[in-house]
């Protein structure tokens, strides 16, 4: 499963679109406080996190994961202005940061990645 933690419902839908024909469940979260909880359930392979108006709590998320010893790959979403922001991203557990201009492939892509890799550890 792949969760992501977004204030308005931009990458939730368009993942469950890409995503519509595979067996990888999309679930949106408006609340940050919902988020750990979520990524250590069974099965999430990858959180997304978009900056977008949350930078602060999207940190207090990462905070909150690596609390809970959380592996579950996380990936962060930021704007143009948010590229000053990946090395503290990454310092608290951010797995990928992509910032700037990226698709909908992109960020599809880089979760499928990750989806496959917690497939593979799963299975060891």
């Amino acid at each position: 499963m792949i969760v992501v933690f977004e204030k308005r419902s931009r990458w939730t839908p368009e993942l469950q679109r890409r995503f519509l024909s595979e067996p990888i469940p999309v679930r949106g979260c408006h609340s940050a406080s919902d988020v750990p909880a979520l990524a250590v359930a069974a099965g999430v392979a990858c959180v997304v996190l978009c900056l977008d108006d949350a930078e602060g709590e999207c940190l207090q998320v990462l905070g909150r994961l690596a609390i809970r010893r959380s592996r579950v790959a996380v990936v962060a979403l930021g704007g143009d202005r948010a590229g000053g922001l990946e090395w503290p991203f990454r310092e608290l557990g951010a797995t990928e940061f992509l910032a700037g201009t990226y698709t909908a492939a992109d960020v599809a892509r880089v979760c499928r990645r990750h989806v496959e890799q917690a497939g593979a550890h799963s299975s060891t």
